[in-house]
């Protein structure tokens, strides 16, 4: 088995944001990001506006909440996107970014129920074969400073280990679009 070259996008990088921002206004991308909010808000009631930005529908209850709702990120950062107890809703939009970089790997949702500090937890994940592999991990959520203070493989085996699940980005996007929210977004269906 070849060894697969693993990498994790650092969103907080200024050169990889300045990638990000260069495709967020892309219609796959806008797609991704409105059927994840869009199924977070149809759960509570409460109407997703891309105005607000993500980070607005955070769990008030989040450390995140309090610290971002003093800053009010600007649309043009990474906070803007970071929705505290929200990985499912944005995970879709991290794949969506992902793809649009890296057109040459196959993109997942991802996402695995049995993280015992997190409870579940979800992200874009594209692969690649051939006589490279590799494995691109597109979360948001995790910043460098988690993955400091964790192992780069803590992550991975969230992620990519034996009891995450991948359901491929369209798929997963049009399920959202559906309704199927409040069901796991889980390979079983």
């Amino acid at each position: 088995m070849k060894p697969v070259k693993i990498r994790i996008f650092d969103f907080d990088d200024p050169a990889e944001w300045k990638k990000v921002l260069a495709v967020v206004d892309r219609p796959f991308v806008l797609r991704a990001l409105d059927a994840g909010m869009n199924a977070l808000c149809s759960c509570s009631e409460k109407k997703w506006d891309r105005q607000l930005g993500p980070w607005r529908y955070s769990r008030k209850e989040g450390v995140n909440w309090s610290i971002l709702n003093n800053l009010l990120p600007q649309s043009n950062n990474p906070f803007w996107y970071r929705i505290s107890g929200g990985c499912n809703s944005i995970a879709p939009w991290c794949g969506a970014v992902g793809s649009v970089l890296f057109p040459n790997h196959q993109w997942y949702y991802a996402n695995n129920q049995k993280v015992p500090e997190y409870g579940c937890h979800s992200a874009g994940i594209g692969f690649k074969e051939g006589k490279q592999p590799s494995l691109i991990i597109m979360d948001i959520l995790f910043g460098q400073q988690v993955l400091r203070d964790k192992t780069k493989n803590w992550l991975v085996n969230i992620l990519a280990g034996e009891n995450a699940k991948h359901i491929p980005l369209i798929e997963a996007i049009k399920r959202l679009e559906s309704g199927h929210f409040t069901k796991p977004l889980t390979n079983g269906k």
